[in-house]
């Protein structure tokens, strides 16, 4: 009989946790439209939409002289690695207000070697020199708000990105396919 309670430890434990492991999840295509339950400012439950369209690859050289703008009002020096712009578009489906300060992080990069990476804050381009210059920035103070963002990654040298997965409060988890011959220039809207 104490043999089977071990055993029977292990599986409760298991079906606890989910596996444990690294997580699988099902890749959309990127392009695909995501709405996800969470909770906004003043308002309680919602949904907030999330769509990322495309992923490029930039050259580590894109980030010499580029400073990072947190929400707290610092700067510091972007991080050395190989950028990776993901234009991405928030759309608000709830009455409250959208977070907007730390919304870009409800979406990570997903490396080669399992490790998660979250966007730049803010990045303070120079003028002419933003590879996410052409990409609309839309806000409201509606009801109903969009934010198109250019989300920024740098993945250490060597890693490759692997696909794109939400981060967003809540439980719903989603991930989004990236194909592995992402182009080297922003396409242009």
């Amino acid at each position: 009989m104490s043999s089977r309670r071990p055993l029977a430890v292990a599986l409760v434990a298991i079906g606890l946790c989910g596996g444990c492991g690294k997580e699988e999840l099902p890749k959309l295509p990127l392009g695909t439209s995501v709405t996800i339950p969470v909770s906004v400012r003043n308002a309680g439950d919602g949904a907030i939409s999330i769509t990322p369209y495309g992923v490029w690859r930039g050259e580590p050289e894109d980030l010499i002289g580029l400073n990072v703008r947190h929400n707290d009002g610092t700067e510091e020096p972007a991080p050395s690695g190989t950028p990776y712009y993901v234009p991405t578009s928030f759309e608000n489906q709830s009455r409250g207000i959208m977070p907007k300060p730390s919304i870009h992080r409800w979406v990570r990069a997903v490396d080669t070697d399992g490790e998660y990476v979250e966007p730049l804050d803010d990045p303070q381009w120079q003028p002419g020199k933003g590879p996410c210059e052409g990409f609309t920035f839309r806000e409201g103070d509606s009801a109903v708000e969009v934010l198109d963002l250019c989300l920024l990654f740098v993945l250490p040298e060597g890693a490759e990105l692997d696909y794109l997965r939400t981060a967003a409060p809540g439980r719903k988890r989603v991930a989004w396919a990236v194909p592995r011959d992402h182009t080297t220039a922003p396409p242009r809207r």
